[in-house]
Order: structure tokens, then sequence, then C-alpha cells
């Protein structure tokens, strides 16, 4: 019971450190939208070119983590990925926290909606 306690603690406070400034400037774009299980979707974020991390986290139990890279160009910042047919995440609407990191300012993030078919 104690180490359920102890976890549930660490999770929380893991999560905590990712918290940031709300940046409405911060825009994403998926395509297609809405996902589908088995078929690759593409996501873009018009993240600062000098950002040195940018993530997104599906906010849900056991959420996975989506680490963007730059495009060769190095003016954007892309993900590319596929949800597996038989992923934990159920079909429907949930919210996607994405969070840009830039040297040691504090992080600065976005949220939007999404919708998996």
């Amino acid at each position: 019971m104690k180490k359920t306690i102890l976890g549930l603690g660490l999770l929380i406070l893991s999560g905590c450190a990712t918290f940031g400034d709300y940046d409405h400037s911060l825009k994403v774009e998926v395509k297609p939208f809405p996902i589908l299980r088995g078929v690759p979707f593409h996501a873009e974020i018009n993240a600062p070119s000098d950002a040195t991390e940018v993530v997104g986290h599906a906010m849900v139990p056991m959420g996975p983590t989506m680490k963007f890279k730059k495009t060769a160009k190095k003016d954007h910042w892309v993900f590319t990925g596929t949800v597996p047919k038989a992923f934990y995440i159920h079909p429907g609407h949930f919210q996607v926290r994405v969070t840009v990191q830039k040297g040691k300012e504090k992080p600065r993030y976005t949220e939007f909606k999404m919708e998996l078919k």
C-alpha cells in the first residue's frame, strides 16, 4: 500500500515538472484529422528553430510521449507515428499537451483536442 501511494505521488510530481507557461502562439497541425488506428499520422508545430526539445503527451492514463524532431531545413518540428490497433487509448476525444523547451528558459506549452477513430 505504501509503495502504491509513493508511486502515485512520484507520478503526480513528475507531471508537474513539465508545466510551464501556456503559449497561445504555438499551433499544432495534425494530418489526417481525426487520426485512425493503424494509419500513420503527421503532426507539425510552429516551435522556434532554436528550441532544444519538443515533446507531446496524450493526457490519458499511461499516455504515450511523442518526441518531435527538427525537419531537414531545421525550420519546423515534426512527429510522425501510428496508434496501433491494439493500443490502450480508446477511440474518442482526448487532450494532448505539447511542451517546447528552449535552453534554460521556462518551458512553454499548448494543448489541443485530438480525436481517435
